[in-house]
């Protein structure tokens, strides 16, 4: 059996933290609630892998970070990605994940220093 550690992780407009707008359809998603709380004590970033977790600052929700932000060492790119809806057909987007992806992150890495590239 050959086990593979996992290099990357890049997210492009998910609410890592919850969503408010979310809470009537789908309680998991309220920022304040018991699901996402125990999700996210403790650092959300661990380990080594690179962590990206791109915005639009097209799409309100996504342009203060509030949503999209991880706590602890990441890459947390603020791109003209669009709608949220059009974000997986934007070449924005998708030259940020290929960053992600070769562990470039334009904007600077934030957090903890050890995942300095």
């Amino acid at each position: 059996m050959v086990y593979r550690t996992l290099a990357s992780y890049i997210a492009f407009g998910t609410p890592q933290h919850g969503n408010v707008h979310g809470c009537p359809l789908v309680a998991d998603q309220c920022p304040n609630g018991e699901f996402l709380q125990t999700l996210n004590r403790g650092d959300d970033t661990p380990g080594s892998i690179r962590y990206t977790s791109i915005a639009s600052k097209k799409e309100p929700d996504e342009a203060d970070g509030t949503l999209t932000r991880l706590d602890h060492g990441a890459c947390l790119p603020l791109v003209d990605g669009g709608p949220h809806g059009d974000e997986p057909n934007n070449l924005v987007i998708y030259q940020a994940v290929k960053d992600g992806l070769n562990s470039t992150c334009p904007s600077g890495w934030t957090g903890l220093p050890d995942i300095t590239p």
